[in-house]
């Protein structure tokens, strides 16, 4: 993961992992967790995170910085798109309770 700092102090992470389309067979970097705390947002650091990871991504050959969202979500939809973010459409996310 990479941290943002301000004047010394965490304001806010991002967690990553590698992963691998099989389907269009290309590498990608899948964000699995954006924070940035409450007083440090508009500042700059969630969009520098972000950033960051695309660099990463580059750096491992992927060829995608992909993410989910909770779609109730608004602060962070209205942050994804405004850094260029899109929506899958062709994707549906499905998960186990175990």
């Amino acid at each position: 993961g990479i941290v943002a700092e301000k004047e010394g102090v965490v304001v806010g992470y991002l967690l990553y992992h590698d992963g691998y389309d099989t389907d269009a067979a290309y590498r990608l970097l899948m964000v699995a967790d954006l924070f940035v705390t409450q007083t440090a947002r508009g500042s700059g650091a969630g969009a520098m995170l972000m950033r960051e990871a695309k660099e990463i991504a580059v750096s491992r050959g992927a060829r995608r910085l992909a993410w989910t969202v909770y779609r109730d979500n608004i602060e962070a939809l209205r942050f994804y798109e405004h850094i260029g973010g899109r929506y899958a459409q062709d994707l549906r996310l499905m998960f186990l309770d175990l």
